[in-house]
């Protein structure tokens, strides 16, 4: 897959989750509501996002050339579903590409410390890992809060989602702060880094809850003269809700990966 997708997945990762559907109100873009700013209520999201115990989403990506005479047309680039059970600690993750890159998709286990995978052909490996960082939520947490701390954090409305009643937080990140960040946090190549031209978040959060009930972001970078951009939303749901993540009898006989 294209370095440049895979940069923005992990964008997306970062500020994940969503769900969008119901009566959108008119923008007032207050500086405080209830007496809270929005870096305040952001700030409660991460905290409600990381203390969750489990959840699942559905992601979609699509790419498209906002500036060129012919871009009328985005591409589907890909689509995913997961789970997550922090506290049993088990992940499931499958990617669906689009029809030109399909022979990538993938299905990913993750139990414990152990990596379990099917590729294209529909063999499965598996692989043990000794770093345990993949459930210690401090440290993605701590990348979102420092992020928005060299961002512009607003409200733009109040708006419901799923029935839900939700604030709707814009996040503009540094455009001068964000390489630096990403290269720190997910040792990304610093050629990709600089191809980012900006980006921009929009979050809506649960005003009971905090819990964030629908993100989409938008990452513009520049590739041979041409703005390439990718668009990504992503859907959770299930918070705190028992799940159920089995491996299938093939990943069961997985071979061993070195």
């Amino acid at each position: 897959m294209d370095r440049r997708i895979l940069v923005a997945v992990f964008i997306a990762g970062i500020f994940c989750i969503a769900s969008f559907s119901g009566c959108v109100s008119q923008p007032s873009q207050p500086d405080k509501i209830e007496g809270m700013s929005a870096k305040e209520a952001l700030d409660k999201s991460f905290a409600a996002s990381a203390a969750t115990g489990s959840y699942s989403y559905k992601m979609t990506m699509r790419a498209s050339l906002p500036n060129d005479v012919s871009a009328g047309v985005a591409m589907d680039v890909m689509s995913v579903y997961g789970i997550v059970d922090k506290v049993n600690k088990k992940m499931y993750l499958s990617t669906v590409m689009n029809q030109l890159q399909s022979a990538n998709n993938t299905e990913t286990y993750i139990i414990g410390s152990t990596y379990y995978g099917r590729n294209a052909s529909g063999e499965w490996v598996k692989q043990e890992s000794t770093n345990d960082k993949l459930w210690q939520q401090s440290s993605i947490q701590g990348m979102q809060g420092e992020l928005a701390n060299y961002s512009a954090v607003s409200f733009l409305s109040e708006e419901k989602v799923d029935g839900v009643s939700c604030y709707v937080i814009n996040i503009t990140p540094d455009k001068d702060k964000l390489p630096s960040l990403l290269g720190k946090n997910a040792n990304l190549p610093e050629q990709t880094l600089s191809n980012i031209v900006s980006a921009s978040i929009k979050e809506w959060v649960a005003k009971d809850s905090f819990l964030m009930k629908r993100m989409s972001f938008q990452i513009d970078m520049e590739d041979s003269g041409k703005i390439i951009r990718m668009e990504t939303e992503i859907v959770f749901s299930d918070y705190g809700k028992e799940q159920s993540i089995d491996l299938p009898e093939g990943a069961k006989n997985a071979k061993a990966l070195e």
